[in-house]
């Protein structure tokens, strides 16, 4: 068990092996994604949202490897799926790769056909962690529109409302101390007065070394590495 320092106002959850199976996203979501990529981009490459998200995952791929025989080839809704499966195929953490899995992931959640995972000990933990006065925010690599849409459809039920704000990569990297320095200066509050919960190390650092208080969040099945400075639970179940 552990007790928050006194001091703590908000608390900033990631989602991926933290509130949520890592399995389930590589399982589930980005499988639905890849397959309804070609079909998406097609049906929807005149809508101009689209097309400017077309645009941003070529770029996104072509610096990250991809090739095309002629650059200056006007992007198409094929060449936009190759680069799509490029970046799927790397687990690239960029912008318009994840806005247009938001967009796919909306039809799917909406339709029913998927409903996002939490851990059982998630959602009693919000609504406690809510009593007591926090303040709940997440930061993902998932878009804030794909957050928003997980947190909505999850099998236990809709938990969106419980969350203040959401924060995604358009702030920064989750591996830079100044990307979280930035979410408390959009909350409006010293990073000391934020915990931030995530099951990976390289972000428990950046945000401790933003002056955040930190939670290494150990689930099972996870991949563990060296433990992180700071604390450690294995559910939030764990924290008084």
């Amino acid at each position: 068990m552990i007790v928050l320092n006194p001091s703590t106002k908000v608390l900033l959850f990631d989602i991926e092996g933290t509130t949520s199976s890592i399995s389930f996203v590589h399982d589930v979501l980005f499988p639905f994604a890849r397959a309804r990529a070609l079909e998406f981009l097609t049906k929807n490459w005149r809508n101009p949202d689209v097309l400017e998200i077309g645009k941003r995952i070529m770029g996104e791929a072509l610096g990250l490897g991809f090739s095309i025989s002629e650059e200056s080839v006007p992007p198409t809704p094929v060449l936009a799926f190759e680069a799509v499966c490029h970046l799927m195929d790397r687990d690239a953490k960029v912008t318009g790769l994840k806005q247009l899995q938001g967009l796919i992931w909306k039809v799917g959640f909406e339709s029913g056909e998927i409903r996002s995972h939490v851990y059982p000990d998630f959602p009693g933990a919000v609504r406690r962690f809510r009593e007591m006065g926090q303040r709940l925010f997440i930061y993902s690599s998932g878009s804030i529109q794909t957050q928003k849409l997980y947190f909505s459809h999850t099998s236990d039920g809709n938990l969106l409302s419980n969350f203040e704000g959401h924060f995604d990569t358009t702030i920064g990297a989750k591996v830079e101390s100044a990307s979280y320095l930035a979410i408390a200066a959009s909350i409006g509050i010293p990073p000391t007065q934020i915990c931030f919960f995530s099951d990976a190390v390289k972000e428990i650092d950046a945000a401790r070394n933003a002056g955040m208080e930190t939670v290494w969040v150990v689930r099972p099945g996870n991949a563990l590495s060296k433990k992180p400075d700071g604390h450690a639970i294995g559910g939030f179940g764990e924290i008084l």
